[in-house]
């Protein structure tokens, strides 16, 4: 499955075939770090149902990437891997997802000047607010696209 939709090269889930969706081969993120520290750091991406703000450990997990990471000229941008297409196989959970969800960013390792895992969380902003009737309403308002700021 390639990327479809519109000119934003945001994939659009295909209706006509079941759930799980099969993987695309495109990656689904690029990302970078810039650190006022240097070390080896294993970092961990994940999507997960609930709120950022609040997370419990109920909160189920639609995907997570890990990846290990060595940062070692200070204060310079450093490219990641790209994170690699990824298909959600709990559907439960997806439902859930779309309904309030959340980016977790962790990373765990010397990055940072200390061995303290360091976690930033970004709500996602539901499926509604993708609608005219939505979009402009006070709870889309105030999630998202942000990008993850970290004190890594």
């Amino acid at each position: 499955m390639g990327m479809e939709g519109d000119d934003d090269q945001i994939p659009d889930c295909n209706a006509a075939v079941d759930f799980p969706q099969p993987v695309p081969s495109e990656p689904w993120s690029r990302q970078r770090i810039t650190s006022a520290c240097t070390g080896d750091v294993r970092l961990c991406v994940s999507l997960k149902h609930g709120d950022a703000e609040n997370p419990t450990d109920s909160d189920c997990e639609i995907m997570e990437y890990c990846f290990d990471a060595a940062y070692e000229s200070a204060g310079k941008t450093l490219e990641l891997p790209d994170l690699p297409g990824w298909s959600a196989t709990d559907a439960d959970c997806s439902n859930k997802f779309f309904e309030k969800g959340y980016v977790e960013f962790r990373g765990d390792g010397e990055l940072g000047c200390n061995n303290v895992p360091r976690i930033n969380r970004v709500q996602i902003c539901p499926a509604k607010c993708a609608t005219e009737a939505e979009k402009d309403s006070k709870e889309c308002k105030k999630c998202g696209t942000a990008r993850l700021r970290s004190s890594f």
